[in-house]
């Protein structure tokens, strides 16, 4: 079994504030990214006790999240090279997607520190006309190799997102909201316990192809709104955008790879 494990830093466990997630915070930063590590280590041990043979681990948060010298030496770690490749190692030999450390899309209400994207420049993202965020273009790029969406681990908003938009999907809480920008989280030996469950709960359903990849009716309108004109303005001379108001742009694309490619 093949499992490509996908993280971003917001939903991880013990990751309480906002300074812990960003890297000119210094020791709170390097806090944030010994508990992305302990976290990931955790999925990726349960991966191997399930029967996995590879695990790839792509660190998706933007400046980095892991530590990649502490990370499961039986793991291999990656970065995100572009918008348009997610997940560079994924192809169709893969069984699995798990995400770790999720938050969920913008405007979620009692979400810890919710965004699209950027909190500083999106505002809404849909497909098709249905509101997404980063746990779904994960997912659909994913399926778009036949893989499945099988758990996710995050706040309590992620984890209710995820179970809404992937049915089946195994999810673990790790920490919820107190307002956005404070949580209140489990103990580190607790949510890291709930992680190692749920991979294996999830790899197992896997097993049983209880789990199917979630498709998208083609072409997919994919519509974008910004938080300011101005940046839509820079975005105009792209190919095939069509600018739908002053903070709103649309195209269409035929694969569930390209709905972020533009």
């Amino acid at each position: 079994m093949k499992v490509y494990i996908a993280t971003d830093m917001e939903g991880m466990s013990l990751i309480w504030k906002p300074e812990q997630v960003s890297r000119d915070q210094g020791a709170e930063y390097e806090y944030g990214r010994r508990q992305s590590t302990a976290d990931v280590n955790a999925a990726v041990a349960a991966c191997f006790d399930a029967g996995a043979t590879r695990v790839v681990v792509q660190d998706g948060h933007g400046p980095s999240a892991l530590l990649w010298d502490e990370v499961d030496p039986r793991a291999e770690v990656e970065r995100i090279p572009h918008a348009g490749c997610l997940q560079p190692a994924l192809d169709e030999t893969f069984d699995a997607l798990l995400e770790v450390g999720r938050h969920a899309m913008a405007g979620t209400p009692l979400a810890f520190l919710e965004h699209t994207q950027s909190s500083q420049t999106w505002f809404r993202y849909t497909l098709n006309g249905v509101a997404y965020g980063e746990i779904a273009q994960e997912a659909f790029y994913a399926a778009s190799f036949g893989v499945p969406l099988a758990f996710l681990s995050g706040d309590r908003a992620a984890c209710q997102e995820a179970q809404a938009q992937f049915p089946g999907v195994v999810t673990a809480e790790v920490k919820w909201a107190v307002k956005r920008n404070a949580a209140h989280c489990l103990s580190g030996p607790t949510a890291r316990g709930r992680i190692a469950e749920g991979v294996k709960k999830a790899l197992a359903s896997v097993r049983q192809k209880q789990i199917k990849p979630v498709m998208l009716s083609v072409p997919i309108t994919v519509e974008l709104t910004l938080q300011r004109v101005d940046l839509i303005d820079d975005l105009m001379s792209r190919r095939g955008i069509e600018r739908v108001d002053g903070r709103t742009i649309r195209f269409v694309v035929d694969s569930q790879r390209d709905i972020l490619c533009f």
